[in-house]
């Protein structure tokens, strides 16, 4: 998972708001998000909740628009990383810790056909698997019901 590798990147842009990249369309399904919905998915990681939407359960073999997901920096939510599906299928990836910001990391057949190969992760890493919303705090305080907080 790339996700832990971002949250140090990112901590010194926490507070600027980055567009996304051209090849990315953000008219798109949930391209636009500005901040986390509250249907987003967990993810826990060393204690700290990190957002994700919409969740794989919710991405459907039709859907073409992007999963979103954000990490806590100095208790704020910044934009950690964009995934955007085309078809039900992950097909870019990008995140402003990516050198300059504008890289974007292109998939075809489930390889990498554009994109620095240092920062682009696998393709099997690019859809992002979560726990429901409220997971970390049922989990926290000992209240998850059996299954009810898997990642998926």
């Amino acid at each position: 998972m790339i996700i832990p590798a971002l949250v140090l990147a990112l901590s010194a842009a926490a507070a600027t708001a980055v567009p996304l990249p051209r090849s990315i369309p953000s008219n798109a399904a949930n391209c636009a998000l500005a901040a986390p919905p509250e249907a987003a998915g967990e993810i826990l990681i060393h204690g700290s909740v990190t957002k994700v939407f919409p969740r794989l359960p919710d991405i459907e073999a039709k859907y073409t628009g992007c999963q979103m997901t954000w990490v806590s920096v100095d208790e704020e939510m910044v934009l950690a990383s964009v995934v955007y599906f085309k078809k039900g299928r992950p097909s870019r990836i990008w995140s402003p810790a990516f050198d300059d910001g504008r890289s974007v990391c292109k998939y075809r057949k489930e390889r990498l056909v554009s994109g620095p190969p240092e920062l682009c992760p696998g393709y099997e890493e690019l859809a992002v698997p979560s726990m429901p919303s409220g997971c970390a705090t049922k989990l926290a305080e000992g209240t998850a019901g059996e299954g009810e907080c898997s990642y998926e």
